[in-house]
């Protein structure tokens, strides 16, 4: 079995320092809500500033770095004993390099052992399954969220709440009252129905892994999650408590079974520093998890075979010429866009973009992926050394490779470009798992910028950031054997 140890702590430090891009996206559109002037808008405004600050020096976003909580999956065959001591050196050496605060505290001596190690802590949850693959999930917990947590036991005869889904609301409600701004709102509810103690809040905290905007798959509790979404927001605590309309990010509910005699509900609230990253491995594949460090990118080189799991971009021509002619190459960005340049500043900082112009299909008011091969990339050779630098890119996937300019900015800007197999579109779009946005539809769907989330997204490192480019590579070989050929 490999020593995953190093891959565990750059797990760590992506986790500590770069804000996933669902969380920063909605701390923007949060943002975009508040009045001007406002202290709610003073309060976003700094945390955008901070958030952009740690991911640039690589620096924790929040000095609470919290309790390191890993949720492990792994395949038949792997040895727990061995993986939790990887986890548990990872967790030291991350904190060696200030990538996590010593948060482990001797409940009896009240020594801090200075490393992040103790009993139970980091806590590890390990999971079999079915896959041939192991992935680790973590998020970091912060002391000031956790205390606001809160459990409840239904009926509670204080706000009239019964044993059904309209106390659960009521009850859910008052744990934001009571939590005020003291867990560094806007928050983040994960809220278990039902189970005992320890299992309720076992799995409120789970519910912390999904994606923001991640509706329950069950319709009842998908519509309580939007209802407590909107009422939470309309009791004007704000940012930081300080008054506003943002008071949380999103609400996420899941129910368990429970005993005849009891009804508890529990609440784990999540400050807006809400941490979490996942790493995937395979044997003899490197797996990334978007967004990508530019110490994984310096890490690979030309051969190498990738998975990517993440948020991802498609850009053609019209979206790279409307990039660089609106925004890189202009003096200033134009006031009426400058809502569409943050949003591709946050979803290409550390990002992926994806030359493709796909074939979707809308069921139901949500588009689909049908076919995502990839085009031919040369064509963009004219603007993605600019898109590179300036949008912080770190891999570009199409087909036939590109230039010289753009190979020198992979190199200047730690940026690799990755081949999919051209025609496989197929095969490709099944990697999609969701359409989560469309931008720019003006431009005809194939041109469109389509952000998507994709799961083992396969495809191979064919110009890293090293200077070396398999296409030039083959390109002299086959020139070559050419000469020879014609007698040359």
């Amino acid at each position: 079995m490999e020593d995953l140890t190093q891959h565990f702590v750059e797990l760590v430090r992506r986790a500590a320092t770069d804000l996933p891009s669902d969380v920063e996206n909605a701390i923007r559109e949060a943002r975009n809500r508040e009045d001007p002037g406002t202290p709610a808008t003073a309060v976003l405004d700094t945390i955008l500033e901070n958030v952009e600050l740690a991911r640039k020096q690589s620096t924790p976003i929040c000095q609470d770095t919290g309790t390191p909580i890993f949720y492990v999956y792994y395949p038949a065959g792997w040895s727990t004993i061995v993986l939790r001591k990887q986890i548990r050196d990872a967790v030291a050496i991350a904190t060696e390099k200030a990538y996590l605060r010593p948060n482990a505290v001797d409940s009896l001596t009240g020594r801090n052992s200075g490393n992040n190690l103790g009993d139970d802590f980091p806590s590890i949850h390990f999971h079999e399954w079915a896959e041939d693959y192991l992935k680790v999930d973590l998020l970091l917990k912060g002391g000031g969220c956790e205390n606001v947590g809160a459990q409840y036991k239904l009926p509670d005869a204080r706000f009239k709440a019964g044993r059904d889904l309209d106390g659960v609301r009521k009850v859910v409600l008052d744990a934001v009252l009571d939590a005020q701004g003291k867990g560094c709102a806007p928050g983040i509810l994960g809220v278990a129905i039902g189970g005992d103690r320890g299992s309720g809040y076992i799995r409120s905290k789970e519910q912390l892994f999904r994606p923001l905007g991640q509706r329950s798959q069950k319709p009842e509790l998908a519509a309580l999650e939007e209802r407590i979404y909107e009422e939470a927001n309309q009791l004007g605590i704000g940012p930081m408590g300080l008054g506003g309309n943002t008071t949380v990010l999103d609400v996420q509910l899941d129910a368990l079974h429970r005993l005849p005699a009891s009804f508890f509900l529990s609440v784990s609230y999540m400050c807006w520093a809400h941490r979490r990253g996942t790493l995937t491995y395979r044997d003899g594949e490197i797996n990334l998890t978007i967004p990508i460090s530019e110490e994984e990118i310096r890490a690979l080189r030309v051969g190498d075979t990738v998975s990517l799991s993440g948020v991802m971009l498609t850009a053609r021509d019209a979206a790279h010429k409307y990039m660089v002619e609106s925004f890189i190459r202009s003096h200033q960005v134009p006031p009426t866009e400058r809502e569409m340049y943050e949003r591709l500043k946050a979803d290409l900082d550390g990002g992926v973009i994806y030359h493709c112009g796909p074939v979707v299909k809308k069921e139901n008011g949500t588009w689909r992926f049908v076919a995502a091969g990839p085009t031919t990339s040369i064509r963009e050779e004219v603007y993605e050394p600019e898109v590179i630098e300036h949008f912080n890119v770190k891999a570009v996937i199409g087909k036939g490779g590109m230039g010289p300019n753009t190979l020198k900015a992979c190199q200047a800007f730690g940026a690799v470009y990755l081949q999919a197999v051209g025609g496989a579109a197929s095969l490709i779009a099944n990697a999609v798992v969701e359409v989560l946005d469309v931008y720019k539809m003006e431009f005809g769907v194939p041109e469109a910028f389509w952000k998507i989330r994709v799961e083992n997204f396969p495809a191979i490192v064919t110009m890293d950031s090293h200077g070396r480019s398999l296409h030039d590579d083959v390109l002299a070989k086959s020139s070559e054997v050419f000469k020879r050929l014609i007698g040359g």
